[in-house]
């Protein structure tokens, strides 16, 4: 579960600090794929984040072909940037983001961030529905998620604008925010990794012990 994810060092210590002070109705959204974004979804979705006048910092990685900073694409109040190593930097700049259910998403919701998760491929659907389930009957979950497996041309353009009109929805009222805000770190608090040493370690034991 969300409770043991793993973490990269600098996101575990991070996460660790006192909760930001994101301004989740003004501050950029941050759009990112994984490090390849095979199916160059990046681009399309910046450009309906923008068409609605949000501001946008996307971040693709090495692999990534589509949405690439030096092809120059003409999105304007987008920014674009590739193969970051420290993205504690970035996170600080932004607000809501929107990511594919994978490491990324874990990460922006250990530092208190609301995310819109994607799943792009079948082995991130897990970790979608795990993103939107409510801890509690009144609670929310870290943030909408939404399932594009398998979807193509029209049907994946309307989830698309789905996912988008959900973050611009969200986005715009500051109290829905905070309680995603909230429900992103009570759910991911950076010590998963932990949790994982000590129960190995247990085992462990067991075993020896038998």
């Amino acid at each position: 579960g969300l409770e043991h994810a793993l973490l990269r060092r600098e996101l575990r210590r991070a996460a660790e600090g006192p909760p930001r002070d994101l301004a989740l109705d003004r501050a950029p959204v941050l759009v990112t794929l994984g490090g390849s974004d095979p199916r160059g979804l990046t681009e399309p979705i910046v450009a309906r984040l923008r068409a609605r006048g949000v501001p946008v910092v996307a971040l693709v990685g090495a692999l990534a072909s589509a949405g690439a900073p030096d092809r120059g694409l003409p999105i304007e109040g987008a920014t674009w940037m590739r193969s970051v190593d420290d993205v504690v930097p970035i996170f600080d700049r932004v607000g809501w983001a929107l990511s594919a259910a994978g490491g990324t998403a874990l990460e922006l919701a250990a530092l208190g961030h609301p995310v819109v998760s994607l799943a792009t491929v079948s082995n991130q659907r897990a970790l979608a529905h795990a993103w939107a389930e409510r801890v509690a009957p009144h609670d929310v979950g870290v943030g909408p998620s939404f399932d594009l497996v398998g979807l193509e041309g029209e049907a994946l353009a309307r989830a698309l604008d789905e996912a988008g009109l959900a973050l611009v929805r969200l986005r715009g009222e500051a109290a829905a925010s905070a309680r995603h805000a909230r429900a992103a770190r009570a759910r991911l608090d950076g010590q998963g990794a932990a949790r994982i040493a000590r129960a190995l370690a247990l085992l462990g034991k067991s075993q020896r012990a038998t």
